[in-house]
């Protein structure tokens, strides 16, 4: 082949390119194509922006973005460090450990963030949510951190600093090793801890879950009192009496509530608590208190319950609510069908979950 039959080829090549980009704009103007990304996976983002040009283009106005770090973490977190300048959605899946460094590049070119979620696989962040303390990422509006550790408790208080515009909180099952004897315990809030008053301090904040943490000795009032939004709460680590002073800042506002506790650590949150919950919180509709055992027949439980709650539509009780000790001819369908016949008497819908949870 001579010069000018390659030159020639070349010259048609781009040619081809260039009447490819055409059609590319022209089929799919503006946003379009960044809506469309919304719906496909990291692996699927990745693929169209290897396909040419126009899609690398394309797909570098993506705003939200799920990796999964699995056994490809480290090139996936590259990509999206090289790739992605203005996401608002971030969520990223731990299936092995994550390298902090990467997470913190990777929020730290992305400052217009909205929603963080990060979860799985009990992820030691060390210095990774850096780039969202104190006065960065002033716009977060959803923060959900699912077995992460973190270095200390201060860690967390600063992240949460100058978080005003934040609407959803969930802190589930982490822990921070210097607060600690090890890895396993609870991470302890005290009343002296500055957690609570930080926590407060969210005046937008509409649903907030913190779930195995010790919250035993929070500071109700620093913690709640300043909440006047919340809608939604759900926590674990608790008992009656913390409940009861949790309730009353939360009585005019709160429409759901998820229960779960220890009482191995804590001690039970007891039906007689739920009922105080609810004499309080007089708005909530869905219930769930799926932890807490019974001591007698479950749908007397059930009853008291429904009847205490005066707009209660939905409540998830576990087969424990029935003592086992009680009517023990009666097998477990048989139970779980008389309860459900009892909620329905006062128009509440009842989810009987089995003592395996399913």
């Amino acid at each position: 082949m001579n010069t000018c039959d390659s030159r020639s080829l070349n010259e048609q090549k781009e040619n081809e390119i260039n009447i490819e980009d055409e059609e590319f704009r022209e089929c799919l103007p503006g946003d379009a194509i960044s809506n469309i990304m919304m719906y496909q996976t990291f692996d699927e983002i990745a693929k169209c922006a290897g396909l040419n040009s126009s899609w690398r283009n394309a797909t570098s106005g993506v705003k939200s973005i799920c990796i999964k770090i699995g056994r490809h973490g480290k090139e996936k977190l590259k990509f999206a460090i090289s790739r992605f300048f203005g996401l608002r959605n971030i969520h990223i899946k731990c299936w092995r450990e994550v390298d902090p460094e990467l997470v913190f590049q990777l929020l730290q070119r992305n400052p217009g963030i909205r929603n963080l979620t990060i979860t799985g696989c009990f992820t030691f962040l060390q210095n990774a949510l850096e780039p969202l303390d104190k006065r960065n990422a002033l716009h977060l509006e959803e923060l959900i951190l699912d077995s992460c550790y973190f270095s200390c408790l201060n860690d967390v208080i600063d992240l949460l600093e100058n978080k005003s515009s934040l609407r959803v909180l969930h802190l589930n099952d982490n822990r921070a090793h210097d607060d600690c004897e090890n890895w396993r315990h609870l991470i302890p809030v005290s009343k002296e801890s500055s957690l609570a008053s930080r926590v407060g301090k969210l005046h937008n904040l509409e649903d907030l879950t913190i779930r195995n943490w010790d919250l035993s000795q929070i500071d109700a009032r620093a913690m709640f009192s300043g909440l006047k939004r919340l809608r939604k709460l759900s926590l674990k680590g608790i008992n009656d009496s913390t409940l009861l002073e949790i309730a009353s800042f939360c009585g005019r506002t709160l429409q759901t509530f998820e229960l779960a506790g220890d009482g191995r650590t804590y001690g039970w949150v007891t039906l007689n608590g739920v009922r105080n919950l609810l004499r309080i919180c007089a708005g909530i509709t869905t219930l769930d208190i799926s932890s807490v055992p019974g001591t007698g027949n479950g749908a007397m439980h059930v009853r008291d319950i429904c009847k205490t709650g005066k707009n209660l539509k939905e409540l998830t009780v576990d087969a424990a609510i029935w003592n086992p000790f009680i009517q023990r001819s009666f097998s477990y369908s048989q139970k779980e069908e008389i309860m459900v016949a009892t909620a329905m008497k006062d128009g509440v819908g009842l989810c009987v979950l089995s003592r395996c949870g399913s």
